[in-house]
């Protein structure tokens, strides 16, 4: 994956994932969906997270991985929903109110979107996310 032969990370990850002694299935699947989405398969990197969440239904990354594909995928009540769910297992992440932020931003709730952009500045002062919220809430007022 490193080395950006995201095809041959795909098939290496696959191996991971059907071997029933490998340990962190969940995990080779989201690096497997992470390859999959660099090379422009959202179909399939959105399968990966789904399959890593049937393993693992709390991983937040799983999930927050999978909001962003069904973002790209202009999927955005799904991309909601699966933003909010990392929000309540990890209320302190300032990248998925960011990210949540930006849907509601291109959806047009407005309110919702500045109240995300808010919770970003508070959550991470002085950052880099914080400071592409606060061009948002900008542009909101």
């Amino acid at each position: 994956m490193q080395k950006k032969d995201y095809a041959q990370a795909i098939k290496e990850f696959k191996s991971a994932v059907g071997n029933s002694l490998y340990k962190s299935r969940d995990s080779a699947l989201i690096n497997m969906g992470l390859a999959y989405d660099a090379t422009g398969d959202l179909d399939m990197a959105a399968q990966s997270f789904r399959e890593a969440l049937l393993i693992q239904p709390d991983n937040d990354s799983a999930m927050q991985n999978l909001a962003n594909e069904y973002y790209k995928m202009g999927r955005m009540d799904e991309a909601v929903k699966y933003y909010k769910k990392v929000l309540e297992l990890s209320p302190d992440n300032a990248s998925a109110y960011y990210e949540l932020g930006i849907v509601y931003f291109k959806t047009g709730k407005n309110t919702e979107a500045m109240e995300c952009f808010q919770k970003v500045k508070d959550l991470a002062p002085g950052s880099e996310i914080a400071a592409s919220a606060e061009k948002y809430f900008d542009l909101l007022k």
